[in-house]
């Protein structure tokens, strides 16, 4: 264990600190320490080492020199700053031994240091800070520090027995036939047997029992630190003990016989009393040397050798404990019936007369008869700070009693009776009748002092009733509003008194829970068989419980994911305590926080989908410039190279994918909300029809597509295109489901009322496809999430669809189930108003420009500056550009004789609405284009009288689209004048 600080020279020559009992840290002159590591090097022997070598005279002095050291001040605490390796760690102690070089001790800290050892190994190295106090050997650490990872192979291992001698304090090796197996909930023991003697191993880490139980019978070696065994049984052969924490340290080096463990039995029982060497269970008496570790009304599971008795029972060589549960209740019977009833080791409940009563230092025996019938009752009081006499002082010989015990035989007692009872508690013995003879003196005045008694027993007694009543009924009260105000906030209530049993129970737990849990269950059995299978991750919740019941003073709140149905449950558990502070038990209340967890999930949800759309909405405003600047230059192309079949065709197919990307650009600025629907009031039944009978001639004979429309369905304000595409997405989503099996495909629509909406249509696709996983249905509407193969689909038609629908006022749902179908369902919020006809557009033909037109171009995009112009100039207009609104007015101040100005919204430094404004107020005369990818800007500029545009030109635009806008807005010029 190396020395915290010590210099660069100490720790070259290797020094490790020495100590018996207490460790302590000094810092020696250079010479000491020196030779303090030459003594280690020569193998110095510590008392129970089997190292040992004779020193010189100077070593010899050396080692004096430590001891007065060490020993100057010997009633005071010394602090020490040490490192050494794990040793014994484990859950269930309060406590874990440390090694440093030949010697181990034990070691406390406080729970936030403990805690950092929760996953510590064998062997890891630790930095421990604190005091060591004279009047004990274990280390006090203020301080507790994993420095890394071990190496197991560096300890040292020597013989747990030297030459007739334990090595205490230890790293010890030991090899021996399992002979005992105890399990307990905080311990698990092993006694092993070599030709010499009986040795206990304690185990630290967990094992199956099925594991255990292929342990009894085998040869087993086993490391670990050895010592002195404080827990022994007075029965037991092994004041020694070895203290194993890891796996790696139990070896098995022959097993069992395998028929030896085929015909062991296991059996359980629940122990009605505890002898000196064995135990009563119901109906077995059993011997064991661990009847000192065992309590009574305990269960345990025990595998037992048959002894040359006949009695039911034998030595137990295998024995695992339970949970402590009530008292089995007990046979009503007369004594003289116990042995013909079979009755021998069960629990009874009988009478008889005392004979007579003898008593010892710890124990009192009555013998009693029962009709001819004798017996003795041995009584073994647990309560021993009251003399045995003076618990017996109100029983005499020639009285009644009853008495509840356990059948025992008599062979210990030698009495020659039948049977023996055994009982642990003098609650357990009731004077039934008792002999009394009086003179005629005394029973007048005892019926005196009785009348008088009655009378006042009588009146008293009324006064009480009506306090017991108003108090009773007060406490009713205040229970209620207690109970009714904490339901208001939480869904179950448990309380638990200060035995951890439960004390009150909300109906509400078996809501929740499946199971009721009744008043007077442990803590432990309402774990156990009511809450664990409620929580999917049971060991989490098994923490916080066994956490809560720790420390009294705790006071938390967690959430736990729940199971059966799926969700969630936020559970909070408290100390009750009373005005003055005393601890009374403990409050646990249950809540289910599904919804609010739904909530949070859909608003995460939004949150990540409105950021996805923000970032589509950018991307698609320069995606739009560059595919203006390739339509136009294609344009270009076309028209020089009209006469070349080549140049046109090419130039054509490179046109229609510019259109494809276009049509895509406008789906993403519909998911990111860029741009307005305009919507008119449909006829929702007309719309769905049309549309119905446009898919019916797209699909397959391998679809059965219905149709139903309910009657009178209600108009929506919709934009009759969108509804139409969305539905067309849906129902093309539901053509795929079908893999090229025959399958059904329902399109329909009813009149309903939504929460959120009020009265809405609810359209509605369903198909019988292969369905939807639960993972892939939470992305279903996430931009660019696709299932289908490279090429098939672009993973935004939903996602647009969506977009649509939640800006119209809707909401759309997904619900699907793997292998049966998919439905999508899209509520739209019913129109008041009537349905509007859609206006047919004049095929009358727009007359042409009369002369060509003077146009500023006004973008920031050199590229689609450069390539615009170019189009302008090719169709016969004088074209002048400007790359910004600064630029613009700078122009204007010198030169405004434009018929046009082609302005872009979408500019840095100063936008084109602020670039409108200032045209506005210095010529509002002047003819103004916007020109944007972003319909939504452009109509607030549109509906904006002080800014009103002549007209609007979505990018990327066609030069057809622009010479159609030029000759509209010269027409109406013309036309004006």
């Amino acid at each position: 264990m190396g020395l915290i600080g010590m210099s660069r020279r100490q720790a070259k020559l290797g020094f490790r600190s020495m100590h018996v009992g207490i460790p302590l840290v000094y810092q020696f002159r250079r010479r000491t320490v020196a030779i303090a590591a030459l003594i280690l090097l020569s193998g110095f022997a510590f008392p129970g080492s089997v190292l040992g070598h004779d020193v010189d005279d100077t070593l010899a002095e050396t080692l004096n020199e430590l001891t007065q050291t060490r020993n100057a001040h010997p009633d005071r605490s010394h602090a020490f700053d040490i490192e050494a390796q794990l040793v014994f760690e484990t859950r269930e102690w309060n406590r874990f031994r440390v090694i440093e070089g030949l010697r181990s001790d034990w070691c406390v800290a406080p729970t936030e240091y403990r805690q950092r050892l929760m996953g510590a190994r064998l062997g890891d190295r630790l930095r421990i800070r604190g005091t060591s106090s004279p009047n004990t050997t274990i280390l006090n650490c203020t301080y507790v520090e994993l420095l890394g990872r071990g190496d197991v192979d560096s300890l040292m291992t020597v013989p747990a027995i030297d030459g007739g001698v334990a090595n205490l304090s230890r790293y010890v090796v030991h090899t021996g036939v399992v002979k005992n197996v105890f399990v307990s909930p905080r311990l698990i023991r092993l006694d092993l047997k070599d030709p010499q003697r009986l040795l206990s191993i304690y185990v630290g880490f967990a094992m199956p029992i099925e594991e255990l139980r292929t342990l009894l019978g085998a040869t087993v070696t086993v490391t670990g630190v050895m010592e002195t065994n404080p827990q022994a049984s007075p029965l037991s052969e092994s004041p020694v003990r070895i203290l194993s924490m890891s796996p790696e340290q139990l070896q098995i080096q022959e097993p069992a016989d395998p028929a030896s463990i085929q015909q062991r039995k296991y059996e359980t029982g629940q122990i009605t009393y505890i002898g000196e060497d064995y135990v009563l269970t119901d109906g077995s008496r059993i011997q064991t040397i661990d009847s000192p570790r065992l309590q009574v009304g305990g269960r345990i599971e025990y595998s037992v050798t048959p002894t040359d008795s006949n009695e039911p029972g034998g030595e137990a060589k295998w024995i695992s404990t339970g949970l402590a549960s009530t008292f089995p209740a007990a046979v009503a019977t007369r004594a003289s019936d116990i042995i013909d009833r079979e009755l021998m080791f069960h629990r009874v409940r009988t009478q008889g007369r005392v004979r007579s009563i003898d008593f010892s230092d710890h124990a009192a025996q009555l013998k009693l008869d029962d009709e001819g019938t004798n017996f003795s009752a041995w009584i073994t009081p647990r309560n021993l700070a009251v003399p045995i006499r003076e618990q017996f002082s109100g029983i005499e010989a020639g009285d009644w009693v009853q008495l509840t015990g356990t059948v025992d035989s008599p062979t210990a007692l030698q009495t020659g009776e039948p049977f023996l009872l055994r009982i642990d508690r003098t609650s357990d013995i009731v004077v039934a009748s008792r002999l009394v003879q009086l003179e005629s003196r005394t029973v007048a005045l005892m019926l005196l002092g009785f009348g008088a008694l009655a009378s006042t027993a009588f009146f008293w007694q009324r006064s009480l009733r009506h306090q017991v009543r108003m108090a009773t009924e007060e406490l009713r009260s205040l229970n209620a509003r207690i109970m009714a105000a904490t339901r208001a906030v939480r869904d179950g209530i448990l309380v638990l008194d200060l035995d951890n049993r439960v004390a009150q129970v909300d109906e509400d737990i078996q809501a929740i829970f499946g199971n009721q849990i009744a008043v007077g269950d442990g803590a432990d059995r309402t774990l156990r068989c009511v809450l664990l299978s409620r929580f999917a991750d049971s060991q989490d919740f098994h923490e916080f419980w066994d956490q809560s019941f720790r420390d009294p003073t705790l006071t938390a709140a967690r959430e736990f994911q729940s199971v059966h149905p799926t969700g969630w449950l936020s559970v909070y558990t408290a100390p009750v305590v009373d005005t003055n502070d005393r601890h009374l038990g403990r409050i646990v209340t249950f809540e289910d926080i599904s919804k609010k967890k739904q909530i949070e999930e859909e608003y995460l949800q939004s949150q990540k989908i409105s950021a996805i759309g923000r970032l589509a909405g950018g991307v698609a405003h320069d995606f739009n410039n560059a595919l203006q600047v390739i339509g136009a230059r294609l344009e270009l192309l076309s028209s020089l190279g009209a006469d070349d079949d080549r140049i046109r065709e090419h130039s054509q197919a490179a046109t229609m994918a510019v259109d494809k990307a276009s049509e895509m650009n406008r789906q993403l600025l519909t998911f990111s909300r860029r741009t307005t629907i305009e919507s008119k009031t449909l006829c929702t039944a007309n719309l769905i029809q049309e549309t119905a009978e446009m898919l019916r001639n797209t699909f397959q004979a391998n679809i059965n597509f219905r149709v139903s429309i309910a009657p009178d369905l209600w108009p929506v304000e919709s934009n009759a295109a969108q509804l139409q595409q969305v539905l067309i997405n849906l129902c093309f989503n539901a053509r795929d489901a079908a893999k090229h099996a025959v399958g059904t495909i329902e399109l329909s629509a009813i009149n309903t009322v939504r929460e959120g909406i009020g009265e809405c249509v609810q359209i509605s696709v369903t198909d019988d496809g292969v369905g939807i996983a639960a993972e892939t249905l939470r992305h279903v509407f996430e931009p660019f999430f696709t299932t289908k193969a490279v090429g098939e689909g672009t993973g935004l038609g939903l996602s647009t669809s969506l977009s649509v629908v939640e800006q119209l006022g809707g909401r759309m749902t997904c619900q699907s189930d793997l292998g049966k179908g998919t439905r999508m369902d899209v509520h739209l919020p019913r129109s008041k108003r009537s349905v509007e006809e859609v206006p047919i557009e004049s095929a009358k033909p727009q007359p042409t420009a009369a002369r060509s037109q003077r146009i500023l171009l006004v973008d920031d995009d050199e590229a689609v500056r450069k390539s615009t112009s170019l189009l302008l100039t090719n169709l016969g207009h004088e074209a002048h550009v400007a790359n910004g609104g600064k630029q613009t007015l700078s122009i204007l101040e010198d030169d405004s004789n434009f018929d046009f100005i082609l302005l872009d919204l979408t500019m840095p430094d100063m936008s084109g609405r602020e670039t409108l404004i200032e045209i506005r107020r210095r010529l509002p005369d002047m003819r103004v284009i916007i020109c944007s990818g972003f319909s939504d800007d452009a109509s607030h500029i549109m509906e904006t009288d002080a800014l009103r545009a002549d007209a609007f030109l979505s990018k990327p635009f066609r030069i057809r689209d622009f010479q159609k806008l030029i000759d509209s807005l010269a027409s109406l010029d013309q036309s004006i004048a």
